[in-house]
């Protein structure tokens, strides 16, 4: 269930989400896609550390993975 909190933000409803598939069933793809890979975000930590917390990922970054985080760009 999508926390109120996230709906109001994101505008995600639980319907949404009904019938597609769950984060293990797509996150080996996605990984085998990201591999070698520079992502680039924001906030990149923030978005590490709700992934982690929500056992998404187990570490900090994917196997092979390095980001760009242009919060750090910022003037």
């Amino acid at each position: 269930m999508i926390p109120w909190q996230v709906r109001q933000v994101h505008g995600i409803t639980n319907e949404m989400l009904y019938g597609e598939p769950k984060p293990d069933e797509v996150l080996p793809e996605f990984y085998k896609f990201i591999a070698g890979s520079i992502l680039v975000a924001h906030n990149a930590s923030f978005d590490i550390r709700t992934l982690i917390s929500n056992h998404i990922l187990e570490t900090e970054s994917p196997k092979d993975t390095g980001r760009l985080v242009t919060q750090n760009l910022q003037p």
